[in-house]
């Protein structure tokens, strides 16, 4: 039995098909008429503008069986994800849209292309949530207009990126830039090309620019600059051996209760999709139950930084899994890219870490770890300065500061 659906309202309908029928991104009208028949509506407007057509369509099957039903099967028809085989931007985009609509009458569409159900949006900015949380927090604060060009359908539509590489004239700071890297979590390298011809631009000189270091080049420097989120520290630092004979790290991790519990349910998920042997990957709360669970919590914060308990003052997420053995650790690679994509662009959350499961915290009043090593055959004592304690924080943050510092640059600007 199918299941009826109450109609869309006028407006809902109006939404739905300005977006399934958009000028340049929507269906075509040759789409529309066969997608019509396909529901068995009736095409009572054909020579009207594209969105208006669909509108009357759909609007007189909702007057004539007083159900929502049709645009539920429009939709599910539309998004066929078999029709975006050769055009996964096109989807991404229809996607994101509808879901900004949908979400007012508590529907959204899944990966899939079919329409499911989801909890009523009340706000414009909850809505826009459901068709991407940082491309939503930037127009949420009507960021930069450059900054939104990297959050387009082809960057945020599976599958993730991994890395980019630009090529530019100039090593001059970018902020929009540094926003991206700080926000997807993943390593962003420009080249400079300044002074050279076109000739000179080979694939031998990209294997070369990309893997040169400031030791290895003849005048002590390198033509790229990476924009890398301390997030991914942990990824690509390789750590003496003597530091963790255990060769296991740590991620502790503050947030509301309800972001808390998804966390923990997707780096489970993740690690089973991955195929970590059980155990390997160890996901926990810490709960401040008693005096002593309390002590461990408070432990925990005070790697996080001070304002951890602003955050979540009963329970935290502890994280503990194996440290990449090297670039080749394809499984260990994908865990920690697909982690840090999921923290910094779909939960605002502290998180802190630990480079091995048992140091001890004896100095909470610095930023980064510093380890001590007696050499007993050599009688000496040295101290490596290892990786940060604190490696992320809600993008919110960083956004709302980079917003302020564009706000008063324009006024500035406006005042000469």
């Amino acid at each position: 039995m199918v299941t009826r659906i109450e109609p869309f309202s006028s407006q809902h309908l109006e939404a739905v098909c300005r977006v399934l029928a958009d000028t340049n991104r929507g269906l075509s009208g040759t789409q529309i008429e066969r997608l019509l028949q396909e529901i068995k509506g009736t095409d009572t407007s054909p020579g009207m503008t594209k969105w208006k057509r669909l509108f009357n369509a759909l609007a007189e099957a909702r007057n004539k069986h007083k159900v929502g039903n049709h645009l539920i099967m429009f939709i599910n028809r539309a998004m066929n994800p078999v029709n975006y085989a050769s055009d996964p931007a096109t989807f991404a985009w229809r996607r994101d849209e509808l879901n900004v609509v949908l979400a007012f009458s508590g529907f959204y569409v899944r990966e899939d292309g079919q329409v499911g159900y989801a909890d009523k949006a009340r706000t414009l900015d909850a809505a826009r949530a459901r068709a991407g949380r940082l491309k939503a927090n930037l127009e949420s604060r009507a960021v930069h207009a450059e900054v939104l060009n990297y959050c387009r359908a082809e960057l945020v539509a599976k599958p993730m990126v991994l890395g980019g590489i630009e090529i530019e004239l100039g090593h001059a700071f970018d902020g929009h830039k540094a926003l991206i890297g700080k926000s997807l979590g993943f390593p962003l390298i420009s080249i400079d090309i300044t002074e050279m011809t076109l000739d000179e631009i080979t694939p031998e000189w990209a294997q070369q620019v990309l893997t040169a270091t400031t030791r290895n080049h003849e005048q002590g420097r390198r033509q790229t600059y990476i924009y890398l989120h301390d997030l991914l520290y942990p990824l690509y630092a390789q750590l003496p051996a003597f530091l963790d004979d255990d060769q296991r790290h740590q991620f502790l991790i503050f947030a509301d209760d309800n972001t808390l519990k998804k966390i923990e349910e997707w780096m489970n998920r993740l690690a089973e999709k991955l195929e970590y042997q059980k155990g390997t990957v160890a996901v926990a709360q810490v709960n401040g139950k008693n005096e002593q669970s309390r002590k461990m919590l408070k432990n925990a914060g005070e790697v996080v930084g001070p304002d951890w308990s602003k955050f979540n003052d009963q329970r935290c997420l502890r994280l503990t899994l194996p440290r990449p053995k090297g670039p080749a650790d394809l499984q260990s690679h994908r865990f920690h890219m697909t982690m840090a994509y999921t923290l910094l662009s779909h939960t605002d959350a502290l998180v802190g870490y630990k480079y091995r499961n048992r140091v001890n915290n004896d100095h909470p009043e610095e930023d980064v770890w510093v380890a001590h090593h007696w050499d007993a055959d050599m009688r000496t004592h040295t101290q490596h300065r290892v990786l940060p304690k604190r490696l992320a924080e809600p993008i919110n943050r960083l956004i709302d500061t980079i917003s302020d510092l564009c706000r008063k640059h324009t006024a500035t600007s406006q005042e000469t």
